[in-house]
């Protein structure tokens, strides 16, 4: 069974556009997810910021002994209130 060259030729290049085209189109979904992620990141950035300096300003330094120890501060239960409130409305 012999097999001209040109129809091998002409079946490579189908095979390598085709295989190309599925290139461009991976590349293309990486490109969008990578926007989708970078937008989800500036959208969560302020509310992690806000709850780091909540954790870090729960607690405020003593010295005991001369040893530093982290002791939490009272928190106001509306506060509490607030913050259950908030995130049940982002759950709906």
């Amino acid at each position: 069974m012999n097999i001209p060259p040109e129809f091998i030729r002409g079946l490579d290049g189908l095979v390598r556009t085709d295989l190309q085209g599925l290139r461009d189109s991976y590349f293309n979904w990486l490109l969008i997810s990578t926007a989708v992620v970078i937008v989800g990141i500036l959208l969560e950035g302020p509310e992690l910021v806000r709850e780091l300096y909540g954790t870090f300003s729960e607690y405020r330094l003593r010295k005991d002994k001369g040893l530093e120890t982290a002791v939490p501060e009272r928190r106001n239960p509306r506060m509490a209130l607030d913050e259950l409130e908030v995130g049940a409305r982002r759950v709906e």
